[in-house]
């Protein structure tokens, strides 16, 4: 709905061309979340590389969306559109991102459930870890969107924890 909103405040053609882009990447992301709510079940446990996948394309969808935004807000001619475009551009950083830590924790899981070795285990755990590190950094640099970087930073730390306190 606050992509909706935002047209409503189109500034200019190429603030209109940009939430036009991005639409569709928002619409999918949106999508592919609602798909893992029926696919994460219990029932289900023995293929959480479903809901693992349908995470991981949401993210995926949802940082075309967030591409798109920041090219309209790169481009953007207006410090209105500048301004809505920023905003609009904040939350869906935030979900592409946690969406991103969600799918590796739940590929995690799903190597938690199946017969591998806790080295393995242990190993896969560390690359997810090290890989979200990566991945949050290079995205926040090329995309200049701190929000992403934080939210990277937050999933890693709120992870350590509950590692650190489980026994």
């Amino acid at each position: 709905p606050h992509i909706a909103n935002a047209q409503a405040l189109g500034a200019n053609a190429g603030f209109n061309a940009g939430i036009k882009k991005a639409t569709p990447y928002w619409i999918a992301g949106n999508l592919f979340q609602c798909l893992w709510c029926f696919s994460f079940r219990p029932s289900f446990k023995n293929f959480l590389y479903v809901p693992a996948s349908l995470l991981a394309a949401g993210a995926f969808s949802l940082f075309g969306c967030h591409y798109e935004l920041t090219n309209a807000l790169r481009a953007g001619s207006t410090v209105q559109s500048k301004v809505v475009l920023g905003l609009l551009r904040f939350p869906i950083s935030l979900h592409a991102s946690w969406l991103t830590a969600a799918s590796l924790l739940n590929f995690n899981g799903w190597a938690a459930i199946t017969a591998i070795s806790f080295e393995k285990m242990l190993a896969f755990a560390t690359f997810s870890a090290y890989a979200a590190a990566v991945l949050g950094g290079y995205l926040t640099i090329s995309t200049k969107d701190a929000g992403i970087g934080l939210t990277f930073a937050w999933a890693l730390m709120a992870l350590a924890d509950k590692t650190s306190n489980n026994k």
